[in-house]
């Protein structure tokens, strides 16, 4: 099913994604009726920020760096290879550089805006030891989303059913927790929304840690763009389905907490959706593919 997701006047989403199987992936955009793709880069965070956009391309825990790209409000380029962002996922602007969650090392890296690597935020363990993947900035704070407290690299994949969290980085505190292979916190009206990707579905979670609101996906949930009365979801393939299989983005409506409609993605895992003025995407769409 398709249902038109109402992004509003002047806004557009872009959607990043990545194939690990074929190496490709890009940065797609969806205007609430057509879905294009504007280049085939692996991506995953994506970010808005002064007017412009940043992205950082899907690397691996066994590649010391990761390219880091940055496009002003009228598309031109900026892009470095930066040493330590290892096996990156999120970005976020936080007022004076990038953060940029660093899976493979533990750590969240701070990129200046002029390029070049301020300052690194390390969490305990060896390793992906706590998957550290999806950031949110909540009253000037960066909050950080991690699968759990682990000591050694992956001692999550062995089980990490409900040790999930929300972590405040700058207190220690876990806001939220209780979570399952968590992706993509946003607070909404004094709710957090997650992406509860261990077990496929979209969360709405009250300040007393009870759950308010729950919709079951269809993939792996990665991806989350609050809408005025929607939520876009991005629902992933699974690594171990058969090649060839593509990702989709359900519409969550707001009100009945309901799936009401699906697009379909040509990439197999997506992970990031962010919603930007249309201008700035017209900006981008001129980007030759591959580049």
């Amino acid at each position: 099913m398709t249902v038109l997701s109402p992004i509003g006047d002047g806004s557009v989403a872009l959607i990043s994604g990545f194939d690990d199987d074929t190496g490709g992936g890009g940065l797609f955009l969806y205007d609430g009726h057509d879905l294009e793709r504007l280049d085939d880069l692996p991506t995953t965070g994506i970010a808005s920020a002064n007017g412009g956009l940043a992205r950082v391309l899907r690397g691996r825990d066994d590649d010391p760096g990761s390219r880091f790209i940055r496009y002003e409000p009228d598309g031109a380029r900026h892009e470095e290879y930066v040493e330590g962002l290892v096996d990156p996922h999120d970005v976020a602007w936080v007022g004076d550089s990038f953060a940029v969650a660093c899976a493979g090392a533990n750590t969240i890296v701070f990129v200046a805006e002029a390029g070049g690597v301020e300052r690194v935020w390390k969490a305990p363990g060896s390793g992906d030891a706590w998957h550290l993947n999806s950031l949110v900035v909540v009253d000037g704070e960066l909050h950080v989303m991690a699968f759990g407290r682990f000591e050694r690299h992956r001692e999550w994949a062995e089980d990490s059913i409900g040790t999930g969290f929300v972590m405040n980085v700058v207190t220690g505190r876990e806001v939220v927790n209780g979570l399952s292979s968590p992706h993509h916190p946003r607070l909404v009206d004094g709710e957090w929304i997650v992406c509860n990707s261990g077990t496929g579905e979209l969360l709405r979670i009250g300040e007393d840690g009870r759950i308010g609101g729950r919709a079951v996906l269809a993939g792996w949930a990665r991806g989350l763009a609050v809408l005025e009365s929607a939520l876009l979801v991005g629902e992933s393939r699974g690594r171990d389905e058969p090649a060839g299989a593509k990702a989709t983005i359900a519409t969550v409506d707001r009100a009945s907490w309901e799936v009401v409609g699906r697009i379909p993605v040509p990439v197999r895992e997506i992970y990031d959706i962010v919603v930007v003025p249309r201008s700035l995407a017209e900006a981008l769409s001129g980007l030759p593919a591959g580049t």
